[in-house]
């Protein structure tokens, strides 16, 4: 599958229609609900979630329940970030939405980021809805020892790239609009940010891999799909431990802030 986080890229289109009619960061979230079930190990929830009928009960709720994190832990992410990045996001995050028509608004924009990632997943699945009508995207296009890799395959991994470098680019476009600091950032308060997310980070690799290489090994898979099994495997485990330790520890930070 196209990584994850890459998915936000199809969204960006519709940034302009912001905050009104859509809500940015309920597209943004939409995109990535149907590959929650893989993060979770429920890999049946994610086959559901990537169909029609998942994108209402499946995608729907879990969107519902990812809101909720945002919008109760979107200040303390935000504020553990270094410089510029927190002052320019902290300014952003929402409060918890109360209206009924906020919630429409929220609603419809969830699913319409779910679909964008159901689109996409339907030219790079082997099962996806064009793959299967469209003959070309089952051509094979290359041999990568006894692999063979089929015209969806090649998409699958090359989209991943370019929506990962649109992503990238997209914010550091942002980033660079943004009008300059006031005052220059902290150092030491700076230095301690970034040693913060790179520790995590290495932690959350080094726990992920070696249990992902043993899974690959269970699966006698070899070569490219071998490497790719690992990668896969390394995500789904790295995200599902990082993603409770910074809830837990930008908390903390946040709440010691004026101490």
């Amino acid at each position: 599958m196209p990584w994850t986080l890459t998915h936000p890229a199809a969204v960006l289109p519709l940034r302009p229609l912001c905050p009104v009619p859509l809500d940015f960061a309920a597209l943004v979230i939409g995109s990535m609900t149907p590959d929650v079930g893989y993060y979770l190990r429920w890999f049946d929830l994610s086959q559901f979630a990537h169909s029609l009928a998942g994108s209402f009960l499946a995608c729907l709720p879990t969107g519902v329940i990812m809101l909720c994190v945002f919008y109760l832990f979107c200040r303390p992410v935000c504020y553990a970030l270094p410089s510029p990045h927190r002052e320019h996001l902290f300014p952003l995050c929402p409060e918890f939405p109360t209206s009924l028509m906020r919630w429409a608004i929220l609603l419809v924009s969830l699913l319409l980021g779910t679909w964008t990632h159901l689109f996409w997943d339907a030219f790079t699945h082997e099962d996806g809805w064009f793959v299967m009508r469209i003959p070309w995207l089952q051509e094979p296009v290359m041999q990568l020892g006894s692999t063979t890799i089929f015209m969806y395959l090649l998409m699958q991994e090359l989209s991943t790239l370019v929506g990962f470098a649109v992503v990238l680019l997209a914010y550091r476009s942002w980033l660079r609009r943004q009008p300059a600091l006031d005052h220059p950032p902290d150092a030491d308060s700076n230095r301690m940010r970034y040693l913060f997310w790179t520790v995590l980070l290495g932690l959350s690799l080094a726990v992920s891999l070696p249990p992902a290489v043993q899974f690959a090994f269970s699966t006698h898979l070899q070569g490219f799909l071998f490497g790719r099994c690992v990668v896969f495997r390394t995500a789904i485990y790295s995200h599902a431990l990082a993603v409770p330790i910074v809830l837990l520890g930008t908390s903390i930070l946040y709440r010691r802030r004026d101490r």
